[in-house]
């Protein structure tokens, strides 16, 4: 039984493979192609920018406050975002791009520049 169902969906082409067949072939080397394709998002992607926009709204916070108290804790929250973003892997340029706008934060304050722990920004340029 197997083999007539086999043959009448061959039938006419006794020398080259049946369309079924190659079709089949023919979607497998397209998913493996996709497979192996880096993709343009990934699944952490959203939370890269996410972390990313949670950064500026600190340094933003930071460099309104007026206190030291208040920008210390403001830099404090940031170093914890910015930790943070060095565990996520990032995928997309989008998100590449993000992780690269948070390791290159800096602020000048008062003839000082502020900028994020050496071992943040490196762990950040690595991914």
């Amino acid at each position: 039984m197997q083999s007539d169902a086999y043959r009448d969906g061959c039938a006419g082409a006794p020398d080259t493979p049946c369309l079924a067949r190659r079709g089949v072939i023919t979607g497998i080397a397209a998913l493996a192609t996709v497979g192996l394709a880096r993709p343009a998002n990934g699944p952490h992607d959203e939370t890269v920018r996410y972390l990313q926009r949670e950064f500026q709204g600190e340094a933003d916070r930071m460099s309104a406050a007026v206190e030291g108290k208040a920008k210390a804790l403001a830099f404090a929250r940031m170093a914890k975002l910015a930790n943070a973003l060095t565990v996520i892997p990032a995928d997309g340029e989008d998100a590449r791009r993000a992780k690269a706008d948070v390791a290159g934060w800096s602020i000048d304050d008062g003839g000082w520049t502020i900028r994020l722990p050496s071992d943040i920004v490196s762990a950040l340029e690595a991914n």
